[in-house]
């Protein structure tokens, strides 16, 4: 589990976040900020079935939509780059838990659910291995605002000890 944090109040770079600044004392660490370019997607209601041929009949799968698939790869590239740049990877576990808030910036038409919003960005946080499991991405703040012209997601990850958000 490794980032380089920076404390909020006396801007010193440290390898803990989770524990009080060695320079201040102080429990003020600054967001690690991720940008996924591109109209956000949602996973749970753009499913489509397909029909499998089998030995024993044909079956019924669901499956995601080629944009939802093609955002999945982009984000991954995207998120990649951003976390070798910030030193990210292997974040968050049931003593390390990650305050993180999703804003998706919707763009022209788009309409989605915010219950719906995080589950892409954060399954792409997994799979880039920037965070170990979303189940520590605890509390999650989810927010949802338009901007036609760069639509996409803005990810804080910082740590988060129980009382101190």
């Amino acid at each position: 589990m490794s980032a380089d944090w920076v404390c909020g109040s006396c801007w010193h770079k440290h390898s803990d976040g989770w524990n009080d600044c060695p320079r201040c004392g102080k429990f003020e660490p600054r967001p690690i900020i991720l940008t996924i370019h591109g109209n956000p997607v949602t996973q749970k209601n753009s499913r489509q079935l397909v029909r499998i041929p089998g030995k024993h009949g044909e079956r019924l799968m669901s499956v995601a939509p080629p944009e939802v698939k093609q955002w999945h790869r982009a984000a991954l590239l995207q998120l990649k780059a951003q976390a070798a740049q910030l030193g990210a990877s292997g974040l968050g576990d049931e003593k390390h838990l990650l305050g993180t808030t999703v804003i998706a910036y919707l763009g022209k038409g788009q309409h989605l659910d915010a219950d719906n919003i995080a589950a892409a960005p954060l399954d792409a946080l997994q799979k880039a291995g920037i965070i170990l499991n979303d189940y520590w991405c605890c509390p999650l703040h989810i927010y949802r605002e338009r901007d036609p012209v760069r639509p996409r997601v803005d990810i804080g990850l910082a740590p988060y000890r129980e009382g101190k958000e």
